[in-house]
């Protein structure tokens, strides 16, 4: 017999890692159809920003030019096609329940004054929604 307190067993689903939701998020934008429809979507990119790295390549990003706080994504293309209303599209892509850090407030503060979008996902369904509206001008 099943007890009626079994659900209470059940363990929570794990909190997917960053990492994972942007590859997610990757994998339908390097998707044929989605480059199909999306042409401008083949522009966008990683930024090589934080994580945990051994101190002599931390060292050599920095003198090449990585910057603390600067948004995970970035797609370098108008919204729209018929009315713009942004220059830019930025992704920080964080696990549920993080927050950013104090560098990308600012740095998204700095993009907005600028004419660029910039938006926080907690998963890659969020941040799939964002750019499809993105690219179509519903923003």
């Amino acid at each position: 017999m099943t007890s009626p307190y079994a659900f209470a067993n059940k363990q929570k689903a794990p909190i997917p890692l960053e990492h994972d939701i942007q590859c997610a998020y990757f994998e339908w934008a390097r998707n044929p159809a989605t480059l199909k429809k999306y042409p401008k979507i083949r522009w966008l990119h990683a930024i090589a920003n934080g994580g945990a790295r051994h101190v002599v390549v931390a060292v050599k990003l920095k003198r090449e030019g990585v910057l603390k706080g600067i948004l995970d994504v970035c797609l370098p293309c108008c919204s729209g096609d018929k009315h713009v209303t942004y220059s830019t599209l930025r992704i920080e892509f964080k696990r549920p329940k993080e927050k950013e850090t104090k560098e990308q407030i600012e740095f998204a503060e700095f993009c907005r004054n600028e004419g660029q979008k910039c938006v926080v996902c907690f998963d890659s369904i969020d941040a799939i929604q964002i750019t499809k509206d993105y690219l179509e001008g519903k923003l």
